[in-house]
């Protein structure tokens, strides 16, 4: 983004959760609109230490339990039954208040999946940024990835 980020939102915790291609951008693009709070979750060691290294995420987590309950946005970036599966497993470590949201292109089959499991207290916002590469991994995240590219918010009654 071109605009700089509000004092809000840099007080605001965010996790990224898959540093692929497409949540390596994600953590690019907080890095430089100034978010000071941002850690990612990775199942890939190698990842997580390229994403630290690059100063992508402040920290790095092959589990998401440790820092779920300190994050207020966490941010989707796996595979739609990859994201249904790590809700379940980690469902009791997501902050109260907390807002979920994804960047999976296939909706349909996993929302109420999903809506089922989690608590009232946590807002998931399904969303698919109209962006990308042909490339996948870390080593092709670039924040021109989203200027000037559309977001798209899947509607729900709860929010």
């Amino acid at each position: 983004t071109d605009r700089p980020m509000t004092t809000l939102s840099k007080e605001r915790s965010i996790t990224v959760v898959g540093l692929g291609g497409i949540g390596g951008s994600v953590a690019v693009t907080l890095h430089d609109a100034g978010c000071l709070s941002r850690c990612g979750v990775d199942s890939d060691q190698a990842t997580l230490d390229k994403a630290k290294a690059q100063r992508l995420v402040k920290e790095g987590y092959q589990d998401g339990k440790d820092i779920l309950p300190q994050s207020d946005l966490v941010i989707f970036s796996l595979y739609p039954r990859l994201v249904h599966d790590f809700i379940v497993t980690h469902k009791q470590y997501f902050k109260p208040g907390s807002i979920l949201t994804d960047a999976t292109g296939v909706k349909k089959f996993f929302i109420e999946d999903i809506l089922s499991v989690l608590p009232d207290s946590i807002a998931f916002v399904f969303g698919h940024p109209m962006a990308g590469r042909e490339k996948k991994g870390i080593d092709f995240a670039s924040s021109s990835v989203y200027k000037n590219a559309n977001y798209i918010l899947t509607p729900l009654p709860s929010n």
